[in-house]
């Protein structure tokens, strides 16, 4: 992919994610360690945000740290005559990813062999609330899943020969786990955010794994499918455009339908055709917008194009000119 996208190592673009990705690294630590101050003092609104939603589990949490703590290494950067704090660090990022995948396997191996290997309180006792069938302790198993695409993902950018891309896609996977447990919150839908009649994630967890997620794109934005949004070419200039709005949109579309709905302006027959003449459109209106900017940057570039070819006549009859007097100047010394 990268052998026909290129994008300088020392852009402002690709600078600017990769400044993003070690404060959002900071981030991920200082939100697990509230949620584990929550569970160490007893404070209800840092271990689950509001009473009856599902709580942050200090494995979760512990797998959060461990997730930050391998992006912040990620954003060092080394002199050329430090090559042993290097290997330094990249043994501890070792450890780190290989941490965050031995957790959440271990707890996918506990929800599929309905086993109990007593890592879920290894740390410290999290009682559930009466009549839960959930086991004390133990994240859910969409979280587990979206620590073990993380945990891989860490472990190939860890690589002598890193794979960029097999990594990014890992994270964008964890994106999506994140993203629709946020949106099961918004549209109080618990299928996106449980799995069954196990725990679910919680909402913090849920926009913890969205931040985790972008940082770990951020950390290589000019390697792998990230080139597809950060190089310099027509495309990826779209994109940038367009990714975050196309993001919002279908969200913003639903959850304008449902309050309508709420509000008694519409019957639930009529939500789905009201859906659907917003997503019309507000899409309608998001690719005349970006016909208009491609038109604009074509426009642009076919402006430069007429000044280089002016430039380029210019340039040649000044070189005709000047051919032309210093043939007139041999002429006149060959006279004399």
């Amino acid at each position: 992919m990268s052998g026909y996208l290129r994008h300088p190592n020392n852009s402002p673009l690709i600078t600017q994610l990769q400044a993003v990705s070690q404060k959002l690294s900071l981030v991920i630590i200082l939100i697990p360690s509230m949620v584990i101050c929550g569970w160490v003092f007893n404070i209800p609104f840092l271990k689950g945000i509001l009473p009856n939603l599902p709580t942050m589990k200090v494995n979760t949490a512990v797998c959060f740290i461990l997730g930050g703590g391998y992006l912040w290494l990620s954003s060092v950067k080394f002199n050329r005559n430090t090559k042993q704090k290097k290997n330094k660090i990249k043994s501890i990022k070792f450890f780190l990813a290989l941490l965050l995948i031995v957790i959440p396997l271990l707890t996918l191996i506990q929800y599929g062999f309905n086993i109990n290997l007593g890592i879920d309180e290894l740390l410290m006792k999290q009682p559930e609330a009466p009549g839960s069938v959930a086991a004390p302790g133990r994240m859910a198993p969409n979280t587990a899943l979206a620590f073990l695409l993380e945990g891989l993902a860490f472990l190939l950018f860890n690589l002598p020969h890193p794979r960029y891309l097999a990594a990014q896609i890992m994270a964008i996977g964890t994106w999506l786990l994140g993203f629709l447990g946020v949106l099961g919150y918004l549209y109080h839908t618990t299928y996106f955010y449980t799995a069954g009649s196990f725990t679910g994630m919680a909402i913090h967890t849920a926009i913890s794994l969205l931040i985790l997620s972008l940082g770990t794109l951020f950390t290589c934005p000019n390697r792998g499918i990230m080139i597809l949004i950060t190089s310099d070419s027509a495309g990826s200039l779209t994109i940038r455009q367009i990714l975050l709005i196309v993001l919002i949109l279908p969200p913003l579309v639903e959850g304008l339908s449902e309050l309508g709905y709420r509000l008694y302006i519409y019957s639930k027959d009529a939500q789905s055709a009201v859906e659907s003449i917003l997503n019309i459109i507000l899409f309608s209106g998001l690719l005349l917008w970006n016909a208009y900017k491609i038109n604009c940057f074509d426009s642009q570039r076919q402006q430069a194009q007429i000044e280089l070819e002016q430039a380029n006549i210019r340039l040649q009859a000044e070189l005709s000119n000047r051919q032309s007097a210093e043939a007139a100047l041999q002429v006149s010394q060959e006279r004399f």
